[in-house]
């Protein structure tokens, strides 16, 4: 027994001893403890490079670690957001900006509420959900006027577009501002929806039957309106996808109604 007692003497005091190597490991631990805004700043990086797995751990942790930070978890839940977005895990992505809508009247989740309705808006195109957008638009409503009024006009003009319901988006798409980042967008939907009013209703023809010719007139307009968006700033990555899809329309409609080729110097 006296020498269990004295071999167990010695464990404690070999703990104890090694307690302020453990103590100090911990707190340069703590020292070195990445904050909010680095995690954030990581997950900026990790989504550049399209890690995805990465970019939602970190914002994960930022969310469970900082839920009552003032801007780090807004932040962090938007880019959550997006990043399940853009990894097309579309019901994750809806899930988060549907959080970020009902705490809306929280100051600091204020300025990604436009953003959020329009991920949603368009989560419903991709999922083909349009019975979605009653109440994305329902809430799209209660937003205070001018709180980023052309985006939330430009998603629910594209909403309603997708809806067939064409006079409706045209009068959404016509407050989107010139000068906004979404005018690219409005202005080449608003061409589409020309093209689709222009289209006669399309009849079953017999075998062998060719359909009859287009008058060229019929699309001058719906022509006319692709090329003015050809002429607008390629300022931005999607600005240049929107001018890029608007020569491939006229060529389309080019074709639709036969008429003669014509070539770009842009």
């Amino acid at each position: 027994p006296d020498e269990a007692v004295a071999a167990a003497q010695q464990q404690i005091q070999a703990v104890a001893g090694g307690l302020t190597s453990i103590q100090a490991a911990v707190q340069k631990a703590k020292q070195q403890e990445r904050s909010a805004e680095q995690r954030i700043g990581d997950a900026v990086l990790a989504l550049g490079s399209k890690d995805y797995v990465r970019a939602a751990n970190l914002l994960n942790e930022v969310i469970e670690k900082y839920p009552n930070h003032p801007t780090a978890l807004p932040d962090a839940m938007n880019m959550l957001g997006e990043v399940y977005f853009r990894s097309k895990q579309f019901l994750s992505a809806r899930r988060v900006f549907k959080q970020i809508v009902a705490r809306g009247g929280e100051g600091r989740f204020a300025q990604y509420q436009a953003g959020s309705l329009g991920r949603l808006v368009d989560i419903a195109l991709r999922l083909k959900e349009l019975k979605e957008l009653d109440d994305i638009f329902a809430s799209i409503a209660k937003v205070p006027s001018g709180a980023a009024s052309s985006a939330l006009s430009y998603a629910r003009g594209k909403g309603l577009f997708a809806r067939k319901d064409f006079a409706g988006a045209k009068g959404a798409l016509a407050q989107v501002d010139a000068q906004s980042e979404y005018s690219h967008q409005a202005r080449y939907i608003g061409a589409l929806i020309a093209m689709k009013e222009a289209t006669p209703p399309q009849k079953p023809l017999a075998e062998g039957e060719t359909p009859p010719p287009v008058p060229p007139s019929r699309y001058a307009a719906t022509i006319d309106m692709f090329l003015k968006v050809t002429q607008l700033q390629p300022d931005t990555v999607e600005h240049r996808r929107v001018i890029d899809m608007s020569w491939l329309a006229m060529v389309i409609v080019w074709g639709l109604c036969q008429l003669p080729t014509v070539t770009s110097t842009t």
